[in-house]
């Protein structure tokens, strides 16, 4: 007798239907198909918090780079030609030290 005959459900009671329904609901919570709102509310906690947080620190590098736009774009030659000299006083004083 296949089992979708009417036969084998006339068996099947209330007590088979709250079972099955509990065990489809004890699957879904373990699959993660349901998700408890508890749960739910502190994932969407931690991810505002994580958003928050890389929006801080987007600030924080956009305030860097903008500095750093700023005084590469107020170099000048003589300060190109200044750092080139120290850097090699440095290289000749360590010469020396060798």
């Amino acid at each position: 007798m296949p089992s979708w005959s009417p036969e084998a459900w006339n068996s099947f009671g209330v007590v088979g239907i709250v079972v099955c329904m509990g065990a489809v609901l004890f699957l879904s919570l373990i699959r993660g198909w349901i998700v408890l709102g508890t749960y739910h509310r502190e994932i969407v906690e931690g991810k505002d918090a994580a958003l928050a947080e890389h929006r801080e620190r987007a600030a924080v590098d956009a305030e860097t780079m903008r500095d750093q736009a700023r005084v590469i774009a107020g170099k000048t030659g003589v300060e190109d030609i200044n750092i080139k000299l120290l850097q090699a006083i440095r290289e000749v004083q360590e010469g020396d030290r060798l």
